[in-house]
């Protein structure tokens, strides 16, 4: 089995901020570099599944 993993910004009202924020293999950090797709392996081996890791930074800039 082969999966895509994805992370998408949302804002207040739950929608997606813009199409560059939606953040996968192809697209691993987003315009802000607050989301970052650190790890990807979807092709499962014997002895490890599927692996993604997404890195936050979510503190307030001002």
């Amino acid at each position: 089995m082969e999966m895509d993993i994805s992370c998408f910004a949302l804002d207040a009202a739950g929608k997606l901020i813009n199409d560059d924020y939606k953040v996968f293999y192809n697209q691993p950090i987003s315009p802000c570099g607050q989301i970052n797709l650190t790890h990807y392996k979807s092709q499962p081996t014997a002895s490890k599944g599927i692996q993604a890791e997404f890195e936050f930074c979510i503190t307030r800039r001002k």
